[in-house]
C-alpha cells in the first residue's frame, strides 16, 4: 500500500442524501471522492425516518468500505463515517456521531456511545470550545474528538440560523480546539474559488457538500479542494 494518504483529516464530505441523487450515484461519488482523498465523510438527513436514514448510511459506508479495498495514491487508510444528529442509528449501527441540533448533549452521548466510537459536535465561538472541554473534564467523560466550525460563508440554507464567521473567527474557534487537541473542519459555503483562504487558518481541514462534489467528478473535485486548501504549518501552534 506505499504511496497512499497519510494525512487523511483534510477533507471531510458531507453527503446529504435527501438530495436528488439515487443510491447508485451517490456510492459512486462517494468512491471516486474518497480515491481522490476524502478522509471522512459525514451522512446528513433532516427528514428521513431512523430506518430509512440508516438504509442509506449503510450503503455509503459499504461505499468508502469499497473505496478503501481498492485503494489509488490518494485514498486514505481510513475514512470514518459520521452520521449527522442520530444517536440511535449510531449507536445500533456502530456509527461515529455528529452532534449539531440533536436532544441528547454531548456527555450524554458520550457516557453512553462504546469508546471506539468517536463524537463531533459543531461549536461556533471559542469560549464556547474552552467550556465543553472543562465540562468534560468536571464530568469525567472525554471530550470531543472532532469540532466542526461554521459556516465560514453563506450558504443559502435556513437550516442553522448562525451567521457566517468568516476565517478570522473560525480560526480563533479551531486554535482553542486545537489548544485542547480536538480536530477541527471549516465548513458552510465552501467552494473551489475561497478553499484557500483557509488554508492559512488553524483548522485541520475543510466540510463540503455533495453539491459542490458532483458539479466536476469527485476525484479531480478533491484534489482540486486539497491543492487550493494547503494548511498551514501553524494550525497545532
Amino acid at each position: 500500500m506505499a504511496g497512499r494518504a497519510d494525512t487523511p483529516w483534510n477533507l471531510c464530505l458531507t453527503a446529504d442524501i435527501s438530495a436528488p441523487l439515487s443510491a447508485d450515484q451517490t456510492a459512486g461519488m462517494v468512491i471516486e471522492s474518497v480515491r481522490g482523498g476524502v478522509g471522512a465523510i459525514r451522512v446528513r438527513d433532516g427528514r428521513a425516518s431512523d430506518a430509512v436514514f440508516a438504509e442509506r448510511a449503510l450503503r455509503i459506508r459499504g461505499a468508502v468500505s469499497r473505496a478503501i479495498s481498492e485503494p489509488g495514491p490518494y485514498t486514505p487508510f481510513h475514512v470514518p463515517v459520521f452520521v449527522h444528529d442520530r444517536f440511535r442509528v449510531a449507536l445500533r449501527h456502530s456509527f461515529h456521531l455528529h452532534l449539531d441540533e440533536a436532544e441528547i448533549d454531548y456527555p450524554e452521548a458520550r457516557r453512553r456511545m462504546p469508546g471506539e466510537l468517536m463524537i463531533g459536535v459543531s461549536v461556533d465561538d471559542p469560549d464556547d470550545v474552552r467550556e465543553l472541554v472543562t465540562e468534560c473534564r468536571q464530568l469525567g467523560v472525554r471530550g470531543p474528538d472532532v469540532i466542526w466550525i461554521g459556516p465560514v460563508w453563506s450558504t443559502g440554507e435556513r437550516r442553522r440560523q448562525t451567521p457566517p464567521l468568516g476565517p478570522e473567527a473560525v480560526d480563533a474557534v479551531a486554535r482553542a480546539a486545537a489548544a485542547a487537541g480536538v480536530t477541527s473542519f471549516a465548513q458552510g459555503g465552501i467552494t473551489f474559488d475561497n478553499v484557500d483562504k483557509l488554508g492559512g487558518t488553524a483548522v485541520d481541514g475543510v466540510c463540503v457538500s455533495t453539491t459542490l462534489m458532483t458539479d466536476h467528478d469527485p476525484f479531480t473535485s478533491a484534489r482540486t479542494l486539497l491543492t487550493r486548501f494547503r494548511p498551514a504549518e501553524v494550525r497545532h501552534t
